[in-house]
């Protein structure tokens, strides 16, 4: 089976991103290199008793020096076989039968419902597939999962005290069994990957989607109702947030009749802090 030309061309790009860093490394030997012929050659120029302690001290900075150099050969050298052949043969488990590598090809290099970057790593959502790819100094990863397989998405939101935490969801496949998961503090991002596996679902099962869908103008009936959610409880704990506050105004006024008037004043403050902020917070959402 031929080699895929999408993997070919993140390889390109991936032995680009390794040019600069090898450089860096190498950058990083010279100096270290310099610094111990510098504590090898000039402690006992100061001191002649100071050969052992020289010696002592250049061995941990040469051992380091090794290290960095053989990271250099690595970074300078070509992206390993064996770490293209574990994409490429990624790629090939995931087509069926009637299916070549072209078709995923073209799949994934315009991708239908968008390219998303979370945490770091881009994720591709075509009309069959969904790649999730990194690059890193070892190599193009790659992790693939087809569109008719996919089951509900279980999502998890955290919160705590009221500020809001990281938001996630276990991806299954149709018989309930777990994929993977993804966990990102980005819910704008978030959220707009998961109307797009949402469509690629929905299509990769014969589901109508409108073009507002398809462009990812338009939320997906599952993520309209998971923003109205999260929204509720963000300003459940923001409210929360804000009354506490209040309180915690309140008895620094009361506490400030005793303790002088410092208290008094940043009592003061903090209760019209906490007061315009809950108010914000309830106004913001309802019109949301």
């Amino acid at each position: 089976m031929n080699q895929s030309k999408y993997l070919e061309q993140i390889t390109k790009e991936c032995a680009e991103m390794r040019k600069p860093m090898a450089k860096k490394t190498l950058t990083s030997v010279v100096i270290l290199v310099i610094v111990s012929i510098a504590i090898y050659i000039g402690l006992p120029m100061l001191d002649s008793r100071a050969a052992g302690t020289a010696l002592f001290l250049t061995v941990p900075f040469l051992l380091i020096v090794l290290i960095f150099f053989i990271k250099f050969l690595r970074l300078n050298s070509e992206i390993s076989s064996s770490s293209l052949m574990k994409n490429q043969k990624e790629i090939e488990n995931n087509l069926i039968s009637g299916e070549t590598i072209s078709d995923f090809d073209s799949d994934i290099t315009n991708p239908a419902f968008g390219k998303h970057i979370i945490n770091d790593s881009t994720i591709l959502v075509g009309n069959k597939f969904i790649l999730f790819q990194s690059l890193t100094s070892n190599g193009p990863h790659f992790k693939i999962l087809r569109g008719d397989i996919l089951g509900n998405f279980d999502v998890h939101y955290f919160s705590q005290n009221g500020v809001p935490g990281d938001i996630g969801v276990d991806i299954n496949n149709k018989n309930g069994k777990f994929i993977r998961s993804i966990m990102t503090s980005d819910k704008t991002s978030f959220y707009k990957l998961l109307n797009a596996m949402e469509n690629l679902k929905a299509y990769a099962n014969g589901e109508a989607i409108t073009t507002e869908q398809a462009t990812l103008r338009q939320d997906n009936e599952f993520v309209a109702e998971l923003k109205h959610k999260v929204t509720k409880q963000d300003k459940k704990g923001a409210t929360k947030l804000g009354f506490l506050g209040m309180l915690f105004g309140v008895f620094l006024v009361i506490a400030g009749s005793s303790s002088g008037v410092a208290f008094v004043y940043a009592g003061l403050a903090l209760l019209i802090i906490s007061i315009i902020f809950t108010i914000t917070i309830n106004v913001k959402k309802r019109t949301e």
